[in-house]
């Protein structure tokens, strides 16, 4: 079953939504590099983690054990572009690619959200 990305009107509370997210292993480390949601340089920061391979490395091995994680990613691929947040295409771009890989993982959609554009479906090989 896919759940709803649930509505956020900042960045912040991007953030503390995944920190305080139930699925997935406690958020920890998120939330000290992020100062929970408070680092002045977030953006910054966030930036550095989606383009950084090996978060992306740990962040699969997590989602193969809990397919509904909430992520980062979520947000910046939804959200930072419409809302300002002050992220780079290249940014919103990987964090797109990640969500799309996460969801192959997870074997669907994840979180989708209402801004999102029907996706079309994958044939199967018979």
């Amino acid at each position: 079953m896919t759940r709803n990305l649930p509505p956020v009107g900042s960045l912040r509370e991007a953030v503390l939504c995944v920190i305080h997210n139930r699925d997935g292993w406690p958020a920890t480390r998120f939330a000290t590099m992020t100062e929970y949601g408070d680092a002045p340089d977030l953006v910054t920061r966030i930036r550095n983690l989606i383009l950084d391979p090996a978060t992306l490395e740990w962040r699969e091995k997590e989602v193969r054990q809990f397919p509904y994680l909430l992520t980062i990613e979520d947000y910046v691929s939804r959200c930072g572009p419409d809302q300002d947040w002050g992220f780079d295409d290249r940014t919103v771009r990987e964090a797109l690619a990640r969500v799309e890989y996460f969801d192959e993982i997870a074997g669907r959609p994840h979180y989708v959200s209402q801004a999102d554009p029907p996706r079309p479906r994958r044939m199967e090989s018979a």
